[in-house]
Formats: C-alpha cells, structure tokens, sequence
C-alpha cells in the first residue's frame, strides 16, 4: 500500500517521510552473502527497494542495508563480526526521513539519515554508494521478510520474529523497543509501530496477521 510508511515518491522532504524498523533474527550456518532479512519496494533491479540483509561470507558477519536499486544505491554496512549466527539478535533500522540524493562529493550526508542498531548499540556504519546515490521512488509492490522482492537471496537456516515498522524516526527509542534483550508487546509503548508482524504467535496458517494495521502477510515455502 502507499499508504505503507516506507514508500516513497521521491527523494526525501524530512521528518513526515521518516521510518523505522524493527526486528528479531538468528542466523543459521549458511555463509551465503546477502541472505535477506527485510525488502520492501520493487521487484525489478532497475526500480527502488529497501533491502537488509545479512552477510555470512568470509567471516564477515555483518548486516548491509542498500538504499536503491541494482545501479543507483546508498549502501551502509555494519562491522564485521557484529552479527554473528547461531543467537537471537535484535535490529533497529531508522531513517530520518531527509534527503538521499545523487550529488556528487554529498554521499556522506545521505549515510548520515540512516542508523542500525544491534541489541540495542548504535553501530558505526561503512558507506558506500552506486552512481553517487539514490533520487527515485521506492514503489509499494511487494513487502518481503526472508527473502528479496526479486524473489531470491533467501535467508538460510535461520529466523525472524517480531518484525515491526514505525512512521517515524525512533532513533530516541532505541533503548525502550530493544527492552534489555526482552520481546515484548511493541503497541504498548508510547509510540506504536504502524505495522506490527508476531511472525506465527496466534497466527493460522497461511496467513501471518498484522497485530496493529491491516497488512497481513502470506507465508511462502512454510507450513
């Protein structure tokens, strides 16, 4: 839906086009590099996404979050070994809504609207950019957890839980939604996501319930 608070009509105007997103995961022994934990956007390369995934390769251990498409991108890394498998970790991505243009020498500016946290500790990312960034629409096609709106780039052996997104930056929050390591009912905190995905607790298949908006979603390959 447009409605949906990561789509995009163009580059950023500030805060009223800020997002967050929150989510649980434990990766698996896959050493895949880009096994996706999150993709919203289009499913074709030459259009935007917003695409987190984790990378098993080479020891990396670290989560990369691209900003774009295939060719046109801002893409942020954390350090390796900050995301290691085989432990529930929990992620917060926020964004603060401003510009993510493509002037050159301005790259370091669009990094700065983006953080990642990891169990609650901001991580000092690395940035890096395709054709100095990224100006066009994120369209509303698909939402996907555990797999790229292209439809590849599986997450291997591993799991998600409580996968949440705000219309806002919750950078500030960062603390009170990571809860000490702790799940907990994120539409009891004084800001409630807009969508809100408890990833199978009360849910019937096929259908994993949006606990706070109407986007509920369709398991894939799953019982």
């Amino acid at each position: 839906s447009t409605l949906s608070p990561m789509y995009r009509a163009g580059v950023g105007t500030g805060a009223g086009d800020a997002w967050s997103l929150s989510l649980w995961a434990k990766g698996g022994v896959s050493t895949n590099k880009q096994q996706t934990l999150f993709c919203f956007g289009s499913s074709s390369v030459v259009e935007g996404k917003i695409w987190l995934w984790w990378d098993n390769s080479n020891g990396n251990n670290k989560l990369v979050l691209q900003y774009g498409s295939k060719h046109e991108y801002l893409k942020m890394e954390t350090p390796s070994s900050s995301f290691l498998g085989g432990n529930w970790k929990h992620v917060l991505v926020t964004y603060d809504g401003g510009t993510t243009g493509d002037t050159p020498g301005s790259e370091a500016t669009y990094f700065s609207r983006f953080n990642i946290f990891i169990d609650g500790t901001l991580q000092t990312l690395v940035g890096s950019h395709g054709s100095n960034g990224f100006v066009d629409q994120i369209p509303a096609t698909l939402l996907s957890v555990g797999k790229s709106t292209e439809g590849g780039n599986s997450l291997r052996g591993a799991h998600i839980d409580d996968v949440a997104i705000w219309g806002s930056d919750q950078t500030a929050s960062a603390s009170d939604i990571y809860n000490s390591g702790a799940t907990q009912d994120l539409t009891l905190l004084p800001s409630a996501p807009v969508n809100f995905w408890k990833m199978g607790d009360g849910d019937s298949y096929p259908i994993l319930k949006d606990k706070v908006g109407t986007e509920d979603l369709k398991m894939g390959n799953m019982t």
